[in-house]
């Protein structure tokens, strides 16, 4: 269950060796998760010599901002020491390192389900990306389809300070690769400009054609309503209001967020934003609980 980004300026490959059937440990009690959920070894080789392997790095406290808002869902991490073998034996991921900086990202699984999962991205900016915990709304209301019952899975795809050109481009780039059931898609970003008619004429343009592109392999798209801003002026939050308008219009399905918007535009409660733009975590946990019963009637 995947809640970081799945790259950051670079377009996502994915490259697939012959399928192997592996089938999940008998999971223990005392084991990271309580033994809930299936349980995947891997062996990560570096060519000795080779200083060069690819790690990510999750972020200065990391775990301090992620942990008490992770809906459960944690991410570990093996220390990318070259020459040391650090996890020898399953007994050893019961005490590997937790959310440290670095984390491994040198390999991909693509799992087989005895039942029906659907796979679901949120695709844009740092509002989607969840900016700076990570538990975005998207992958809060998965996370709480999960624990409820509901067979479906998450992945970042939202990238920092991408203009909506970058958003439209990027997001194809995870249609084709991922091939995810559902995408989850704002109507705008603050990172391109919001100034004129034609800007946000501009912006949708993009979203509609990124939608129609997924619609278009019959798959599902859910559209966000305009979120709120603070540093709106009143001609802009006229456009914005206009740019609600045709999300609600469009016939795709859609999430109405106007409820955290006042008359102008701005945040109705500062308690839900971080700077005017970026939800807090009480914020995202107010758009998961308006998109959590629309994702589910579409996973």
């Amino acid at each position: 269950h995947d809640a970081l980004p799945i790259c950051t300026s670079k377009q996502p490959g994915l490259v697939l060796g012959p399928k192997i059937m592996i089938h999940s440990l008998p999971r223990a009690a005392g084991e990271l998760d309580g033994g809930k959920y299936p349980l995947l070894f891997i062996r990560n080789f570096t060519d000795i010599g080779n200083a060069t392997t690819a790690y990510g790095d999750l972020g200065a406290n990391f775990p301090t901002i992620y942990d008490p808002d992770n809906e459960g869902f944690s991410v570990f991490t093996a220390d990318p020491s070259y020459g040391i073998d650090n996890v020898t034996a399953p007994s050893g991921w019961v005490t590997s390192n937790r959310e440290t900086t670095p984390g491994i990202l040198t390999y991909g699984v693509v799992f087989s389900y005895d039942q029906k999962l659907s796979s679901v991205i949120g695709i844009g900016d740092s509002v989607i990306d969840g900016t700076p915990n990570r538990t975005s709304f998207t992958f809060k209301a998965c996370a709480r389809l999960r624990k409820n019952g509901k067979k479906v899975s998450f992945t970042n795809g939202g990238i920092s300070g991408s203009t909506m050109a970058q958003i439209n481009a990027h997001g194809k780039d995870m249609i084709s690769t991922f091939a995810p059931e559902v995408i989850v898609l704002a109507s705008y970003t603050i990172n391109s400009p919001i100034a004129t008619q034609s800007d946000w004429d501009s912006q949708w343009s993009l979203v509609l054609d990124l939608s129609q592109t997924q619609l278009a392999l019959g798959r599902k798209v859910i559209l966000l309503t305009p979120l709120p801003i603070d540093s709106l002026t009143t001609g802009q939050n006229v456009f914005r209001n206009i740019q609600r308008n045709r999300v609600i219009n469009s016939g795709i399905t859609f999430v109405d967020v106007e409820s955290l918007a006042n008359s102008v535009g701005r945040w109705a409660n500062p308690a839900l934003t971080i700077d005017g733009t970026h939800p807090t975590a009480a914020g995202n946990n107010v758009i998961s609980d308006l998109l959590q019963p629309i994702l589910e009637t579409q996973v």
